[in-house]
């Protein structure tokens, strides 16, 4: 049952079951919708998550995210 994962294991469990799909769309600078699969998105979350741990960020680090706001 999902309610006893965890996000990071609900977002593993996803790019195995629907790794060909589409899972975001994003503008480019130019404006051009662009689509990632699944598969790609957990490559992307691998090598952050390698790079964050290079830099020796652990888990009771304090991190913090900044994003544009998307309507």
């Amino acid at each position: 049952s999902e309610t006893n994962l965890n996000l990071v294991q609900i977002f593993l469990d996803r790019a195995r079951k629907y790794q060909n799909r589409d899972a975001l769309s994003y503008p480019s600078p130019e404006g051009v919708y662009q689509s990632l699969t699944w598969k790609t998105w957990e490559k992307e979350v691998r090598k952050t998550s390698a790079a964050l741990q290079q830099l020796d960020i652990k888990k009771s680090s304090k991190l913090a995210l900044l994003s544009e706001n998307r309507p």
